[in-house]
């Protein structure tokens, strides 16, 4: 069974010397191959794949950067064809053999995730479909219950991106990812459209640690929750339901009211909507 590894980066050099270091001690690396889809032009990177292609087979493809779903797409179409992909973040650390459960567990026809979890050691693997987020479910912390209970059911509970494993029929059936969602939701809209596939697993036996937000340390938090609320509206607009979005306008005007330094957030989100 051959299993692909697609991983988009942008300015991702330290990032995937740590991935690439952890996965090599952790795994076997027969019939495994990497793809790495760099979104910049950082010229550090030919140098260090070079490097590792005497312990794995791995390739490297620099493109425009048009978005994670986009990135995602380009490594499907131009990658050693494999029975299981793997979308990965550049930012994930491997501490045991994933690739053997995997092996073990998966196939063309199945999809789903690993356990992630940060490094504080918190689970940071499911959310909810913003179909089934509400103002309640913002103010209860609804996705830390989930996350903490490790709840999952794809009708309403999705993995989260950072560590995607689809069969290769099911990527067949499913078609490519909306290259709408440039970063953030792509995973929400892929998953949703695959909730009606009983055939998903969660290997809650192992995990992997996903750096949160080292994907997007380089910008302030502000612009990371742009890209958010962007790709949010950009679901809202492709179901025809926003009421996740309209309760989170009225989540940051109660925070608003306590503390005046959400009222940016507050301001970017009517902004979005007036649109």
């Amino acid at each position: 069974m051959r299993i692909s590894f697609i991983v988009p980066t942008y300015n991702s050099h330290r990032d995937l010397r740590s991935y690439l270091d952890t996965f090599i001690t952790s795994n076997d690396t027969k019939n495994v191959s990497f793809f790495i889809v760099e979104t910049s032009d950082d010229q550090r990177l030919p140098a260090l794949v070079d490097e590792y292609k005497k312990w794995i087979n791995i390739e490297l493809h620099f493109v425009p950067n048009r978005g994670y779903a986009s990135a995602c797409n380009y490594g499907h179409l131009h990658s050693i064809e494999a029975d299981i992909y793997v979308f990965s973040n550049p930012d994930i650390v491997f501490v045991s053999d994933v690739v053997a459960r995997i092996r073990s567990e998966f196939d063309s026809e199945s999809y789903g995730s690993v356990i992630q979890k940060d490094e504080q050691g918190r689970v940071r693997t499911f959310d909810l479909y913003p179909q089934y987020k509400s103002l309640v479910t913002e103010l209860l912390r609804i996705h830390r219950v989930v996350n903490w209970l490790r709840l999952y059911h794809p009708a309403i509970i999705f993995p989260v991106g950072a560590f995607m494993i689809i069969g290769k029929n099911v990527l067949t059936q499913t078609g490519p990812f909306d290259e709408r969602f440039f970063m953030y939701y792509e995973e929400a809209d892929y998953f949703f459209r695959l909730r009606r596939n009983k055939n998903t697993k969660i290997l809650r036996d192992v995990y992997v640690i996903h750096k949160v937000s080292s994907s997007t340390r380089s910008d302030p938090q502000f612009d990371a929750f742009l890209f958010q609320i962007r790709s949010l509206y950009q679901y809202c607009i492709k179901y025809g339901d926003f009421s996740y979005f309209d309760s989170l306008i009225r989540f940051y005007r109660l925070r608003t009211m306590f503390n005046g330094s959400h009222q940016k957030r507050l301001d970017a989100l009517l902004v979005m909507r007036e649109v």
